[in-house]
């Protein structure tokens, strides 16, 4: 759907939460009020500079989520590509100062030893799109499993408890 995106897209070109919703920024949380801040006085010195990216393994989805970005009006600021995240050093030259992502979990796609290689390729793959100064955030509501991954190749900085719809579920903020 491009969710995270889209809210990113939202805070970065300063368009306030309340033109399409009640309630603030769910990674306000993770990263704070003044980095919302910085972020903010920054995309206005630079406007056009803002380029975010969004990789999905099936083509559907690419379709529903720059929908929904035209929706809100930030389809310019986000580029959706078919890929796998698994393979990030394929489709990615440069690095990233944050990567933000809801992984697949159990209610979509099924197995436990299929979530568990899933994440663990994921978090081998995007370290290769990393600097020394980038940080990672990951909802999942598979937190002990990803946690248990994680642990192994990052520090988590910061771990949040939160209901994501009807399911529980833990925002890690990871740093390498």
């Amino acid at each position: 759907s491009g969710t995270i995106l889209i809210e990113a897209a939202l805070m970065g070109r300063n368009i306030p939460p309340g033109k399409f919703r009640k309630t603030k920024y769910a990674f306000t949380q993770i990263f704070g009020e003044n980095e919302l801040e910085e972020l903010q006085k920054r995309v206005k010195e630079k406007k056009n500079e803002l380029k975010l990216f969004g990789v999905e393994k099936f083509k559907k989805h690419i379709v529903g989520a720059v929908k929904n970005a035209k929706e809100a009006e930030v389809d310019d600021t986000i580029h959706f590509l078919k890929g796998d995240a698994t393979k990030l050093d394929k489709i990615f030259t440069q690095t990233f100062d944050k990567v933000i992502t809801n992984p697949p979990y159990g209610l979509r796609i099924g197995k436990k030893k299929a979530i568990l290689e899933l994440y663990y390729n994921f978090l081998k793959s995007v370290k290769k799109v990393l600097h020394s100064k980038s940080k990672i955030v990951v909802i999942t509501s598979e937190y002990e499993e990803f946690k248990s991954l994680a642990e192994k190749l990052y520090e988590i900085e910061k771990e949040i408890c939160i209901k994501y719809g009807n399911l529980k579920a833990r925002i890690f903020k990871l740093t390498i």
